[in-house]
């Protein structure tokens, strides 16, 4: 038999009851709508339902709250509201005294307290929604399965993939009234609707007297967004059209607007290569197992350096109190019980830390699931593959197992002492697990530094289970050091070196850019700027560039290729000159005509020297630091787009729902690989 391999990598990359239902009102035919910038003077209206207000949780995989014109009473947004005299969805409608059955503006959880609340009065037919529970998982609305609207992409069909039903006897008695109705989705996800294409149907006329799913009328097809996962939704049918670009807000005389979380499907791009399924125990492909679970968690530094937090009962003091640590280290391990018992001083922080155990389980878990019973299910009872064991329950592949043998990898590991996965504790921990279990000759474990993507992508598809670290790194911004700002004069720029230039004497060891403030005389042309560490030496350093048409003095930046490394103390000089020549009017170099205004240095016009100093600054990037490395488990990847799908240990943004202990349960999330660094400061191998 081949060897498999778990390849471990490191790269850079680099969170109640309603009231009875109305279903009609005598309104003569003269009266006049409700201005829609006025709420109506009613006890009880119709309203929506989607979340709204500070921490009011729109989508728990990310944290993003609701600002959907729901509750009249908190905000942001603003509301919608109707009476209702024959417009509505489904075979009913109630009446509130607020937003979300009455619960605005504390609910949220709870979560769709009108269409969900089992009393007949959804009119939804297709998909089947979702809801979010108190616990703020999303789980299908009571009564229905949760089904999905279709993959990211697809033109959603009217009858195929959504459908409501729609009942219009508006005003409740002849002469009868068109209605219209509009949809929103949230493809972005960010909470709120209004941002482009999230109109999809748009004032849809529904004749006096219909009656029936809206999929009979023909309304027009529209695409599903570009996002997989979850979307709120809003359908509104009211007694006039309300415009392209509608936000979701109003008052209206008649109709009702029903909000319901909907799932768009996975993405079924072309390309795609995903671990095998094994309908056995692993009917996914690769298991999607969480680190968020239990008390799995260390004590890390806030930022200032210094452990604040003394370990209490089992938990092991990494760093003793008020030693120095570096920003982000582990100050307190859970220790031998796995769990976190102690609470965080000053500013010091817990986080989850079994992201590294977590990784390799899902490994381990595939890999037992390929080589046994294939015709077995969770709970047989049969353990026909060594490499994964029970721990004091009846099947080694009940969800039940999956906790105690997260923990037994993480204490083998190190994690529990350390608080983190050092990764050569892991590959080690590895091999002895598969030593004891006899193994060994079977699997190899091999360890690569920063291997390119298409390697990764081999791996992956060879059908080798591949662990990455990702490197998070604190994205900075450059930093100024010398610098003389000031302008009143400028001079014409030459061709010649050392014609017009500056003197500096840096502060910090380093030099990423140099600005400069000019002004145009004539065409655009290219400037360079030259460093050197003496007069009429070799250039250390040189950038250049067409700085384009500058009707007023501009602050121009010239950045470096890479960095050039100063001598702190030293005295460093920048000349500035136009590419071409002879020698034409292209631009001017301003200065301060005040005397010796930048004292560490001094400039030279034409060559010669002079009382005063150019404008500039010299701008560099400060050190970059590693916060923080991650753990993940490749589940696929897509050759042809560049993308890969991993299980993260802590994020499930494809599918937050259920119980990821549960191997059948994945979210497998997709990301976009981008090449060279993520930070200028960085080396450019990485991707």
């Amino acid at each position: 038999m081949r060897n498999k391999i778990i390849c471990i990598v490191v790269f850079m990359l680099l969170l109640l009851s309603s009231t009875a239902a109305v279903v009609g009102w005598n309104l003569k035919q003269d009266q006049k709508q409700n201005d829609i910038n006025k709420p109506l003077e009613r006890e009880y209206g119709e309203y929506g339902d989607a979340p709204e207000g500070t921490n009011h949780i729109a989508y728990p995989a990310t944290g993003v709250m609701g600002a959907f014109p729901t509750c009249m009473g908190c905000g942001p947004a603003g509301w919608i509201q109707h009476t209702n005299f024959g417009a509505w969805f489904g075979p009913g409608f109630d009446f509130e005294m607020e937003g979300n059955a009455g619960w605005c503006p504390g609910g949220f959880p709870l979560y769709d307290q009108d269409e969900g609340f089992q009393d007949g009065d959804a009119g939804l037919l297709m998909p089947q929604p979702f809801t979010i529970d108190a616990t703020m998982n999303v789980v299908p609305v009571a009564g229905w399965a949760g089904t999905g609207l279709g993959n990211p992409g697809q033109i959603a069909v009217w009858g195929a993939n959504v459908d409501i039903w729609v009942h219009n006897t508006m005003p409740g008695h002849p002469e009868y009234f068109p209605a219209y109705v509009n949809v929103l989705m949230d493809w972005n996800q960010n909470g709120a609707w209004g941002d482009p294409g999230e109109h999809v149907l748009v004032d849809f006329v529904i004749p006096p007297l219909f009656i029936g799913p809206l999929s009979v009328l023909v309304p027009p097809n529209f695409v599903i967004g570009p996002n997989s996962g979850y979307v709120w939704s809003r359908f509104s049918i009211t007694e006039y059209p309300v415009g392209l670009n509608w936000f979701g807000e109003g008052f209206f005389e008649d109709g009702e607007t029903e909000d319901y979380l909907l799932l768009v499907n996975q993405t079924t791009e072309t390309g795609w290569y995903y671990k095998p399924a094994y309908a056995n125990y692993a009917p996914q492909g690769m298991p999607d197992f969480n680190q968020t679970q239990d008390t799995w968690k260390s004590i890390v530094d806030g930022g200032n350096g210094i452990a604040n937090t003394a370990a209490i009962a089992d938990d092991i003091q990494v760093v003793p109190v008020g030693g120095a640590v570096s920003p982000g280290a582990v100050v307190v391990a859970p220790g031998p019980n796995c769990a976190l018992n102690t609470n965080p001083a000053g500013d010091d922080v817990s986080k989850w830390a079994f992201c590294g155990p977590v990784a390799v389980a899902n490994c381990f878990w595939w890999f037992d699931s390929k080589f046994d019973d294939p015709t077995g299910y969770p709970g047989d009872g049969v353990d026909g593959y060594a490499l994964v064991q029970k721990y004091g329950v009846s099947d080694d592949h009940l969800k039940t197992n999956v906790p105690p043998l997260i923990q037994d990898l993480a204490i083998k590991m190190n994690t529990t002492t350390k608080g983190t996965t050092n990764i050569t504790d892991m590959k080690n921990a590895i091999q002895t697990w598969l030593i004891n279990k006899g193994l060994s000759p079977v699997f190899t474990v091999n360890k690569y530094n920063a291997p390119n993507f298409s390697f990764i992508e081999d791996e992956i598809e060879r059908c080798q289970d591949v662990i990455l670290l990702l490197g998070f790194y604190n994205d900075t911004s450059k930093l100024v050091d010398q610098q003389q700002m000031l302008f009143s004069t400028n001079d014409n720029l030459q061709p010649q070196n050392w014609w017009d230039y500056q003197s500096f004497i840096p502060s910090v060891n380093k030099l990423d850019a140099i600005n400069i403030t000019l002004v145009s005389n004539g065409p655009p042309c290219d400037v360079q700027i030259n460093v050197y560490n003496a007069i009429g030496g070799q250039a250390i350093g040189t950038a250049i560039m067409n700085p384009g048409a500058l009707a007023a003095p501009t602050w121009v930046q010239f950045h470096f290729p890479s960095t050039i490394p100063l001598n702190i103390g030293s005295t460093y000089y920048f000349d500035v000159r136009e590419v071409p020549g002879p020698d034409i009017n292209h631009y001017e170099w301003f200065y301060f005509s005040g005397y010796n205004n930048y004292p560490p240095g001094q400039g030279w016009m034409n060559g010669l020297l002079f009382n005063y100093d150019w404008a500039f600054r010299t701008e560099y990037y400060p050190e970059t630091s590693r916060l923080k490395g991650h753990f993940v488990t490749c589940a696929g990847v897509n050759s042809n787009l560049s993308k890969i799908a991993i299980s993260d240990p802590e994020q499930n943004i494809q599918n937050p729902n259920g119980n990821h202990n549960d191997a059948a349960n994945v979210s497998h999330d997709i990301y976009t690989i981008g090449y060279g660094s993520p930070l200028p400061s960085l080396p450019y191998q990485w991707w």
